[in-house]
């Protein structure tokens, strides 16, 4: 492998070139193989200014420089902790499902680039809940990483063909735990900016919502509650800043004929790196 004779072909070709991320790319790639580490970071970290949407590239600097997966920088789910603590006080609902656990996991990196990790688990009280939830189609692009139908003593897994589930066996008081990954990057004038919101109520019962929220240490976020305010929990890890909103115990939203939207009546977050938004 002749890889001084590769690196000055690359170097010519970014001479032509400087803002290929491809070419960055492929230098990193033989700074790595020759087993010069902080050269290949630096290529792959120019490569991703270029063309921030590289995710594997993102993984790849984190493994180089020694640090975890992302989404291990987040809190593990317990799922079997969660439904016990639900026995105590099991709710009905007129809808057929109440959640246990709506749970959003988001890092933005250094060029905005935006990784989200959503975990759903939704406790079945009745066959209208069971029409609800035995077919799915989850968000275009949706990265499923486990659905499965938790029942007592037992696991089902889910059927997938791209985003859509079908839960097959589902029974009124079997819980359904869902978790898949999104990966975004904005283009255009916002392409630096970062946006999102979550609802943490809504018409049926919610025992746990959460958002964590993993930014660069030093981006500006502006985050308000359209109802009533939560205080986030604000941590440091790594070079970056972890925010966490949590709720425990949503009451439902009595729902009315001819009532506005949920994001009109509920409890929202809404976060925004947009200086006057």
């Amino acid at each position: 492998k002749q890889y001084e004779k590769s690196e000055e072909l690359v170097k010519k070709c970014i001479q032509l070139s400087t803002t290929s991320s491809t070419i960055w790319k492929s230098l990193g790639n033989i700074k790595m193989q020759t087993g010069a580490t902080e050269e290949a970071i630096a290529a792959y970290k120019k490569s991703l200014s270029y063309d921030p949407n590289q995710f594997d590239l993102i993984a790849s600097i984190r493994k180089l420089e020694k640090k975890p997966e992302s989404y291990q920088l987040f809190p593990i789910v317990e799922e079997i902790k969660i439904i016990n603590a639900d026995k105590a006080a099991p709710k009905e609902s007129e809808y057929g499902y109440y959640s246990l656990l709506d749970q959003k996991d988001v890092i933005v990196y250094e060029n905005r680039a935006a990784e989200e990790f959503i975990t759903y688990m939704i406790k079945i009280t009745k066959e209208n809940g069971v029409d609800q939830y035995k077919e799915l189609t989850l968000d275009e692009g949706s990265i499923i990483e486990k659905a499965e139908i938790i029942k007592t003593g037992s696991r089902i897994k889910g059927e997938l063909n791209g985003n859509e589930i079908v839960f097959t066996n589902l029974e009124p008081n079997d819980v359904i735990f869902i978790r898949y990954k999104l990966q975004s990057y904005n283009t255009g004038p916002f392409a630096k900016e970062f946006t999102d919101k979550l609802f943490f109520d809504g018409f049926i019962y919610g025992a746990l919502t959460k958002y964590t929220l993993i930014v660069p240490e030093h981006l500006k976020l502006n985050f308000l509650f359209s109802k009533k305010d939560i205080k986030p929990n604000i941590t440091s890890i790594e070079n970056f800043k972890k925010y966490t909103w949590e709720i425990a115990n949503a009451e439902p939203i009595d729902s009315e004929p001819l009532m506005p939207n949920l994001v009109d009546v509920g409890n929202t977050l809404h976060i925004s790196t947009i200086s006057d938004w």
